[in-house]
C-alpha cells in the first residue's frame, strides 16, 4: 500500500509519506522472520488503529494521540531498550 497522509512538514501540513523509522523497520523485519517481540505486536496494533482513525477522517496528530492511549509503541519500545 502506498498511503499518504496530511502531515506536519515544519511549515504547515502537506500530503506525504511518513519518514522512514529504523526501529519500525527492525520490528517489521522480526515480524517477517517470524520472531516478533511483544512491542512489535504493539506496533502493528498501533498502526492498524491509527490508520482506521485516519481513514475515518481524523487528522494524524489526533489519531496518534488517541491510539497511544491503547497501543503505545514508543513507550513499549523505550521500556524494552532499558532492559
Amino acid at each position: 500500500m502506498d498511503s499518504k497522509y496530511s502531515l506536519d512538514n515544519g511549515a504547515g501540513t502537506s500530503i506525504q509519506h511518513f519518514y522512514p523509522d529504523y526501529d519500525m523497520a527492525q520490528s517489521f523485519q522480526r515480524l517477517n522472520e517470524g520472531d516478533p517481540t511483544d512491542y512489535d505486536i504493539i506496533m502493528l496494533q498501533h498502526e492498524a488503529l491509527e490508520a482506521q482513525y485516519m481513514d475515518d477522517g481524523m487528522d494524524y496528530e489526533t489519531a496518534h494521540i488517541k491510539t497511544n492511549k491503547t497501543y503505545n509503541y514508543a513507550a513499549a519500545l523505550l521500556k524494552a531498550k532499558k532492559r
